[in-house]
């Protein structure tokens, strides 16, 4: 038996069918971040450079190996970070310092694709 999350043949599992958002367009891979380095700290969070990601397709047919080597290549380059929020934090590094204190969520469609 593979391990947790994949298949017989140890390759990751296929979701069927696939997930979709609103709208109607499908989700082909699900992207983790497998590598981050601590870049600094602030009050409400630490703020991590992402080193290194891995992808999983979500469809059978997802194999874009050149378009995902590109992508993979951009993520892991070290222009792109993430924020953990420290003891009950609600911080969040995509939305702008203006919108953090009015409670109100900016986040929309465009931060996933």
């Amino acid at each position: 038996m593979g391990r947790p999350g994949r298949g017989r043949s140890g390759r990751p599992a296929v979701c069927s069918p696939a997930p979709s958002l609103p709208g109607g367009a499908s989700l082909s891979f699900l992207v983790l971040v497998t590598g981050c380095a601590s870049v600094g700290k602030i009050p409400e969070a630490e703020i991590y450079k992402i080193t290194a990601t891995d992808f999983y397709p979500l469809q059978e047919e997802a194999k874009e190996e050149d378009r995902l080597a590109a992508l993979r290549k951009i993520l892991s380059s070290g222009a792109f970070y993430f924020s953990w929020p420290c003891d009950g934090s609600h911080f969040d590094l995509t939305v702008r310092a203006q919108k953090q204190d009015d409670g109100s969520q900016e986040w929309g469609d465009s931060f996933f694709w």
